[in-house]
């Protein structure tokens, strides 16, 4: 960028004039950029309620639309359906599809996979229920005469629950040595106590019935 001086003796005039010329077009560029910036913000606001105004929906709507009960009885039905069962619902509302997205993105509502499970039935669960409580009255009679409470459980470790990957320090790996895994699967269990922690670990050559 060329000094003040060499700038003068190009255009003819003092130093000290196209300093002050050179700060003043400096400042006007700076509120220029200024006031584009507000306008911008501006009709982005204007933009957004203008949006806003256009769907005029109430609370009431919203929580229609984002209920969990409204998002179970919709499962399987694709966002134009779940759109069209809307304003069937509500005719005086006139939204758009995009409008429907929208709602469903500031909600955090998103397409998600699946979760397959099992429940179980109502007599079931009564049983488990009925099981639980007299179990629990059991233990409690075993604690009340003394004797200890020890919890167990099996768990099978095979090569393929081995993680294939694991934090390492640079240039370094982690090696696992499988010559000391020669069978298909061992079966471990395990139990604690709250008087010894860990109080016995076993290894079985396949599960345990």
């Amino acid at each position: 960028m060329k000094s003040y001086r060499a700038i003068a003796e190009i255009v003819g005039m003092s130093i000290s004039f196209c300093r002050t010329a050179a700060l003043a077009f400096r400042q006007n560029l700076l509120e220029m950029e200024t006031q584009r910036r507000s306008m911008t913000r501006k009709g982005h606001r204007l933009l957004k309620a203008k949006a806003e105004k256009k769907t005029d929906l109430s609370k009431a709507h919203i929580e229609y639309i984002t209920s969990p009960a409204t998002l179970k009885r919709q499962t399987g039905m694709a966002l134009g359906v779940r759109l069209a069962e809307f304003l069937s619902k509500f005719p005086e509302k006139k939204i758009s599809l995009t409008t429907f997205c929208r709602i469903y993105k500031k909600h955090q509502i998103r397409n998600k996979r699946i979760k397959i499970t099992k429940l179980p039935d109502r007599v079931v669960r009564q049983r488990i229920k009925k099981q639980t409580a007299f179990m629990a009255k059991q233990l409690h009679e075993m604690i009340d005469r003394g004797f200890r409470i020890i919890f167990l459980d099996e768990t099978l470790i095979t090569k393929s629950t081995i993680p294939k990957r694991e934090w390492t320090p640079k240039k370094q790996r982690l090696d696992i040595d499988f010559s000391q895994f020669s069978r298909e699967v061992i079966a471990i269990i395990a139990s604690i106590s709250r008087e010894a922690g860990v109080d016995m670990i076993m290894t079985f050559p396949k599960s345990v019935n």
